[in-house]
Order: C-alpha cells, then sequence, then structure tokens
C-alpha cells in the first residue's frame, strides 16, 4: 500500500508546524494586551499548536517514535503515551488559563491575571526548551528562540506597565 506521506515528509512537516506555532505564539504575545485582538490571536496560535501536535503524532505513527523530539529522543525515550498525554493536558490546561485572561480583559481580577501571566510564561518556557539545546546547531533553532525571548520580554514589560497603571 502506498503511503500518502513519507517519513521524511512527516518529519519536515512538523518541523515546519512547529515553527508556525512559534510564530503564532510570537504574534499572541504582541498582542496579548489588545483586548478582543489578544484572543482571536491566542485561539490562532492554539490552532497552530494543535495541527503541530498532530503532525508530531503522524511522524511517530510513520517512524515508530525514533527521533521524535529535537536532539533524537524517542517517544518510549521519552516515556511513552503517559508522558505525551501529561504534556498535551498540561500544555492545554495552561493555554485555557491564558485564554481565560485574555477573554476577561479588563474585568480579570487579579488572581486571574496573574494565573494568565504564569500560564503564558510556562509556555514561553515550554518553546524555550525544545529550541534553546538546539541553538548552538542551527539559526533555524536560534532564532525562535531569540524571537520568543524578545516577544515574551515585551509582553512582561507592558503587562506589568499595565498592572502598575491599574489595568490589566
Amino acid at each position: 500500500m502506498n503511503q500518502i506521506m513519507t517519513i521524511e515528509d512527516a518529519h519536515q512537516l512538523a518541523v515546519y508546524t512547529g515553527r508556525v506555532s512559534a510564530a503564532a505564539f510570537v504574534v499572541a504575545l504582541l498582542m496579548a494586551t489588545r483586548s478582543q485582538r489578544a484572543v482571536v490571536s491566542w485561539l490562532a496560535f492554539l490552532a497552530a499548536h494543535t495541527v503541530h501536535f498532530f503532525t508530531v503524532l503522524q511522524f511517530a505513527r510513520l517512524n515508530g517514535g525514533r527521533d521524535l523530539f529535537p536532539g533524537g529522543t524517542s517517544f518510549e525515550e521519552a516515556g511513552g503515551w503517559p508522558t505525551v498525554l501529561t504534556s498535551l493536558a498540561v500544555f492545554y490546561g495552561l493555554a485555557a488559563i491564558a485564554l481565560a485572561a485574555r477573554h476577561a480583559g479588563p474585568a480579570a481580577g487579579r488572581y486571574l491575571r496573574r494565573a494568565g501571566l504564569a500560564a503564558t510564561v510556562a509556555i514561553a518556557a515550554m518553546f524555550l526548551a525544545t529550541y534553546g539545546p538546539l541553538a548552538a546547531q542551527s539559526a533555524l533553532f536560534a532564532l525562535p528562540s531569540a524571537v520568543i525571548v524578545v516577544a515574551l520580554g515585551l509582553y512582561l514589560a507592558r503587562t506589568m506597565a499595565q498592572a502598575r497603571a491599574g489595568s490589566p
């Protein structure tokens, strides 16, 4: 039976969708203090990252889980399904908190604003944990790391300035 997608195609698609997701995350960080745009950009990031998750799972299916994660870690070495499902639950849990904070906008209470901020920083840390160790290998990994750090810095500066000014 002919495969629709080769292992190499699936790998390239997983890399590509990961970079698209990272770019969408940067846009979401830059739009985070822009009310309705904050919600729309965050939803676009979640859609991009969901597509990325599915392409990674397709790559895992095609190659038997080998070299699934950056650095060559296999599916089994990473802990198999319990680890993958936990990662998905943590990611989407954090993403839901950040979305709730963005959706509430100025009406968000102090705790929701702080939870949204912490969730966003945790997701940024997930990206940096993926791209950071590989940055020395290639500019294709260094560039997303640097851009995420800059966007996160701008996000934190704007968020903190708004909090000091009395708005979310």
